[in-house]
Protein backbone atom coordinates (compact mmCIF):
# COMPACT_ATOMS: atom_id res chain seq x y z
CA UNK A 1 0.00 0.00 0.00
CA UNK A 2 1.28 3.46 -0.90
CA UNK A 3 0.07 5.63 1.97
CA UNK A 4 1.02 8.87 0.23
CA UNK A 5 -1.10 8.08 -2.81
CA UNK A 6 -3.96 6.56 -0.82
CA UNK A 7 -4.31 9.43 1.65
CA UNK A 8 -6.87 12.05 0.72
CA UNK A 9 -7.57 15.12 2.84
CA UNK A 10 -11.31 15.60 3.47
CA UNK A 11 -12.69 18.57 1.55
CA UNK A 12 -13.76 20.33 4.74
CA UNK A 13 -10.18 20.29 6.08
CA UNK A 14 -9.16 22.73 3.40
CA UNK A 15 -6.12 24.38 5.03
CA UNK A 16 -3.18 23.65 7.28
CA UNK A 17 -4.74 25.23 10.36
CA UNK A 18 -7.80 22.97 10.22
CA UNK A 19 -5.64 19.93 9.49
CA UNK A 20 -3.58 20.75 12.59
CA UNK A 21 -6.29 21.80 15.05
CA UNK A 22 -9.00 19.25 14.24
CA UNK A 23 -6.91 16.12 15.03
CA UNK A 24 -5.63 17.67 18.27
CA UNK A 25 -9.13 18.56 19.50
CA UNK A 26 -12.12 16.77 17.96
CA UNK A 27 -10.01 13.94 16.59
CA UNK A 28 -8.40 13.34 19.97
CA UNK A 29 -11.80 13.12 21.68
CA UNK A 30 -12.89 10.55 19.09
CA UNK A 31 -9.70 8.54 19.57
CA UNK A 32 -10.11 8.58 23.35
CA UNK A 33 -13.56 7.06 23.00
CA UNK A 34 -12.28 4.43 20.56
CA UNK A 35 -8.80 3.68 21.92
CA UNK A 36 -8.26 2.64 25.52
CA UNK A 37 -4.49 2.34 25.88
CA UNK A 38 -3.13 0.15 28.63
CA UNK A 39 0.48 0.88 29.56
CA UNK A 40 2.92 0.04 32.27
CA UNK A 41 5.66 2.52 33.08
CA UNK A 42 9.37 2.21 33.77
CA UNK A 43 11.78 4.81 35.07
CA UNK A 44 15.17 4.76 33.36
CA UNK A 45 18.23 6.41 34.84
CA UNK A 46 19.98 8.75 32.41
CA UNK A 47 23.77 8.80 31.90
CA UNK A 48 23.93 12.13 33.78
CA UNK A 49 22.04 10.75 36.82
CA UNK A 50 18.64 12.20 35.95
CA UNK A 51 15.67 10.09 34.85
CA UNK A 52 13.04 9.67 32.16
CA UNK A 53 9.85 7.61 32.19
CA UNK A 54 8.82 5.23 29.43
CA UNK A 55 5.40 3.74 28.72
CA UNK A 56 5.06 0.22 27.29
CA UNK A 57 2.01 -1.66 26.08
CA UNK A 58 1.09 -4.43 28.51
CA UNK A 59 2.54 -7.36 26.53
CA UNK A 60 5.78 -5.62 25.60
CA UNK A 61 8.09 -8.12 27.31
CA UNK A 62 5.79 -11.13 26.98
CA UNK A 63 5.80 -11.31 23.19
CA UNK A 64 8.62 -11.41 20.66
CA UNK A 65 6.97 -9.25 18.03
CA UNK A 66 8.50 -6.15 16.38
CA UNK A 67 9.06 -3.10 18.58
CA UNK A 68 7.88 0.40 17.68
CA UNK A 69 9.51 3.28 19.56
CA UNK A 70 7.75 6.66 19.32
CA UNK A 71 9.47 9.92 20.27
CA UNK A 72 6.76 12.50 20.94
CA UNK A 73 6.64 16.16 19.93
CA UNK A 74 6.95 19.40 21.87
CA UNK A 75 5.17 19.01 25.22
CA UNK A 76 3.73 15.72 24.02
CA UNK A 77 3.36 12.40 25.84
CA UNK A 78 1.85 8.95 25.56
CA UNK A 79 -1.54 10.70 25.86
CA UNK A 80 -1.07 12.84 22.73
CA UNK A 81 -3.53 12.18 19.93
CA UNK A 82 -0.86 10.77 17.61
CA UNK A 83 0.29 8.46 20.43
CA UNK A 84 -3.26 7.10 20.64
CA UNK A 85 -3.25 6.53 16.88
CA UNK A 86 0.08 4.71 17.12
CA UNK A 87 -1.25 2.57 19.95
CA UNK A 88 -4.25 1.51 17.88
CA UNK A 89 -2.14 0.83 14.78
CA UNK A 90 0.36 -1.27 16.74
CA UNK A 91 -2.47 -3.21 18.34
CA UNK A 92 -3.94 -4.03 14.93
CA UNK A 93 -0.52 -4.99 13.52
CA UNK A 94 0.38 -6.96 16.67
CA UNK A 95 3.48 -4.82 17.23
CA UNK A 96 4.77 -3.75 20.63
CA UNK A 97 4.77 -0.02 21.35
CA UNK A 98 7.03 1.94 23.65
CA UNK A 99 6.93 5.71 24.18
CA UNK A 100 9.89 7.35 25.94
CA UNK A 101 8.99 10.69 27.52
CA UNK A 102 11.45 13.49 27.15
CA UNK A 103 12.54 14.94 30.48
CA UNK A 104 9.68 16.57 32.35
CA UNK A 105 6.97 15.33 29.94
CA UNK A 106 5.77 12.25 31.83
CA UNK A 107 4.05 14.22 34.60
CA UNK A 108 7.03 14.25 36.95
CA UNK A 109 9.59 17.08 36.85
CA UNK A 110 13.10 15.85 36.17
CA UNK A 111 15.82 16.52 38.70
CA UNK A 112 18.51 18.31 36.67
CA UNK A 113 18.28 21.79 35.08
CA UNK A 114 18.37 20.39 31.52
CA UNK A 115 15.13 19.57 29.76
CA UNK A 116 14.91 18.56 26.09
CA UNK A 117 15.22 20.19 22.68
CA UNK A 118 14.93 19.50 18.96
CA UNK A 119 18.61 18.63 18.58
CA UNK A 120 18.75 16.27 21.54
CA UNK A 121 20.57 13.51 19.68
CA UNK A 122 22.59 12.59 22.77
CA UNK A 123 19.37 11.68 24.58
CA UNK A 124 18.06 9.74 21.60
CA UNK A 125 21.32 7.81 21.37
CA UNK A 126 21.43 6.33 24.85
CA UNK A 127 17.70 5.56 24.75
CA UNK A 128 18.03 3.64 21.48
CA UNK A 129 21.06 1.80 22.82
CA UNK A 130 18.79 0.47 25.59
CA UNK A 131 16.22 -0.72 23.05
CA UNK A 132 19.05 -2.22 21.00
CA UNK A 133 19.96 -4.49 23.90
CA UNK A 134 16.35 -5.65 24.20
CA UNK A 135 16.18 -6.38 20.47
CA UNK A 136 19.51 -8.23 20.51
CA UNK A 137 18.56 -10.39 23.49
CA UNK A 138 15.09 -11.23 22.17
CA UNK A 139 15.83 -11.13 18.42
CA UNK A 140 13.14 -8.52 17.72
CA UNK A 141 12.92 -5.96 14.92
CA UNK A 142 13.04 -2.26 15.82
CA UNK A 143 11.11 0.54 14.10
CA UNK A 144 11.68 4.09 15.37
CA UNK A 145 9.37 7.06 14.77
CA UNK A 146 9.58 10.70 15.79
CA UNK A 147 6.78 13.26 15.59
CA UNK A 148 7.47 16.99 15.21
CA UNK A 149 10.24 17.88 17.68
CA UNK A 150 10.82 14.18 18.28
CA UNK A 151 11.30 13.78 14.54
CA UNK A 152 13.89 16.56 14.57
CA UNK A 153 15.83 14.95 17.40
CA UNK A 154 15.67 11.57 15.68
CA UNK A 155 17.00 12.92 12.38
CA UNK A 156 19.73 14.80 14.20
CA UNK A 157 20.71 11.54 15.89
CA UNK A 158 20.83 9.72 12.56
CA UNK A 159 23.16 12.37 11.15
CA UNK A 160 25.30 12.81 14.25
CA UNK A 161 25.64 9.20 15.39
CA UNK A 162 26.03 7.55 12.00
CA UNK A 163 28.34 4.80 13.25
CA UNK A 164 26.12 4.16 16.28
CA UNK A 165 23.01 3.89 14.14
CA UNK A 166 24.64 1.05 12.22
CA UNK A 167 25.18 -0.80 15.51
CA UNK A 168 21.57 -0.60 16.75
CA UNK A 169 20.41 -4.22 16.73
CA UNK A 170 17.75 -5.14 14.17
CA UNK A 171 16.95 -1.50 13.36
CA UNK A 172 14.69 -1.63 10.31
CA UNK A 173 13.85 2.04 9.81
CA UNK A 174 13.61 5.49 11.31
CA UNK A 175 10.72 7.74 10.32
CA UNK A 176 10.38 11.46 10.99
CA UNK A 177 6.84 12.84 10.85
CA UNK A 178 6.08 16.56 10.41
CA UNK A 179 9.44 17.67 11.77
CA UNK A 180 10.14 21.44 11.55
CA UNK A 181 13.49 20.94 9.83
CA UNK A 182 14.40 24.63 9.66
CA UNK A 183 14.06 25.55 13.32
CA UNK A 184 14.85 29.23 12.85
CA UNK A 185 12.15 29.70 10.21
CA UNK A 186 9.71 27.58 12.21
CA UNK A 187 10.39 29.57 15.36
CA UNK A 188 9.84 32.86 13.59
CA UNK A 189 6.66 31.58 11.91
CA UNK A 190 5.07 30.31 15.13
CA UNK A 191 5.64 33.71 16.76
CA UNK A 192 3.60 35.64 14.15
CA UNK A 193 -0.06 36.64 13.90
CA UNK A 194 -2.55 33.78 14.24
CA UNK A 195 0.25 31.27 14.77
CA UNK A 196 1.32 33.09 17.91
CA UNK A 197 -2.24 33.35 19.18
CA UNK A 198 -3.11 29.70 18.56
CA UNK A 199 0.07 27.62 18.60
CA UNK A 200 2.72 29.57 20.53
CA UNK A 201 0.35 30.33 23.40
CA UNK A 202 -0.76 26.68 23.48
CA UNK A 203 2.81 25.44 23.91
CA UNK A 204 3.89 28.24 26.21
CA UNK A 205 1.17 27.55 28.78
CA UNK A 206 2.78 24.32 29.87
CA UNK A 207 6.33 25.44 29.09
CA UNK A 208 6.01 28.52 31.31
CA UNK A 209 4.63 26.39 34.12
CA UNK A 210 7.59 24.05 33.78
CA UNK A 211 9.95 27.03 33.59
CA UNK A 212 8.58 28.37 36.86
CA UNK A 213 9.03 24.97 38.50
CA UNK A 214 12.57 24.79 37.14
CA UNK A 215 13.26 28.32 38.36
CA UNK A 216 12.11 27.27 41.83
CA UNK A 217 14.64 24.43 41.66
CA UNK A 218 17.46 26.53 40.20
CA UNK A 219 16.67 30.24 40.79
CA UNK A 220 20.13 31.43 39.76
CA UNK A 221 20.08 29.90 36.27
CA UNK A 222 17.71 32.35 34.51
CA UNK A 223 15.21 35.15 35.05
CA UNK A 224 11.69 33.75 34.99
CA UNK A 225 10.14 37.21 34.52
CA UNK A 226 11.76 37.49 31.09
CA UNK A 227 10.03 34.36 29.85
CA UNK A 228 7.11 36.10 28.14
CA UNK A 229 7.13 34.79 24.58
CA UNK A 230 8.61 32.12 22.38
CA UNK A 231 11.84 33.86 21.42
CA UNK A 232 13.04 34.84 24.92
CA UNK A 233 11.94 31.43 26.15
CA UNK A 234 14.12 29.74 23.56
CA UNK A 235 17.08 31.99 24.24
CA UNK A 236 16.89 32.00 28.02
CA UNK A 237 15.77 28.49 28.84
CA UNK A 238 17.10 26.23 26.11
CA UNK A 239 20.40 28.04 25.59
CA UNK A 240 21.11 28.50 29.31
CA UNK A 241 20.03 25.12 30.64
CA UNK A 242 21.66 23.15 27.82
CA UNK A 243 24.90 25.16 27.86
CA UNK A 244 24.64 26.33 24.24
CA UNK A 245 27.06 29.17 23.49
CA UNK A 246 26.14 29.90 19.87
CA UNK A 247 22.34 29.46 19.83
Amino acid sequence: MNFVEDFRVPLWLFNGHLQTIWPATVGKKHLRRKVRPSYFREKWKTPDNDFIEIDFNQNFYKERNPIVVLFHGLEGSSSSYYSLAFYQACKELKFSLSIPHFRGCSGLPNELPRSYHAGDSEEINWILEKYSKICAEQNRELYVFGVSLGGNALLHWAGTYVSNSLLISNLRCIVSICAPINLRSSGLAIDRKINRLVYANYFLRSMKRKARDKWNQYPDDFSFEKVQNAKPFTNLIIRTLHLFTDF
